[in-house]
């Protein structure tokens, strides 16, 4: 889903899923209580339709202590989007955030 309308001297397309990805990945949460070295947790980031969610956190409920499912950022797909001023306009139908 692009953000905005490529034109002629753009290489790619950039789509919102994937800037969100990106965030996403950079993001550490510390541990609480602080360990000494601080232990961070990265953050599980979901997109997808409703079902898609809800079978991928149910899958991680029986994997390893490796993969945690919290803290999670789930986006609700598909993303409506609608042209404004030469840019595209997206709405988010719902963005959950747990910690």
């Amino acid at each position: 889903m692009p953000i905005h309308k490529p034109t002629s001297g753009d290489a790619a397309e950039v789509f919102v899923v994937d800037v969100l990805s990106e965030v996403t990945s950079a993001m550490q949460v510390p541990v609480v209580p602080a360990t000494n070295p601080v232990t961070y947790l990265t953050i599980n980031y979901e997109p997808g339709r409703n079902g898609d969610i809800v079978e991928a956190l149910a899958r991680l409920d029986f994997a390893s202590l490796g993969s945690l499912k919290y803290p999670l950022i789930a986006v609700v797909m598909p993303i409506p989007e609608r042209n404004s001023l030469g840019f595209l306009e997206v709405t988010f139908p719902r963005i959950y955030s747990l910690i």
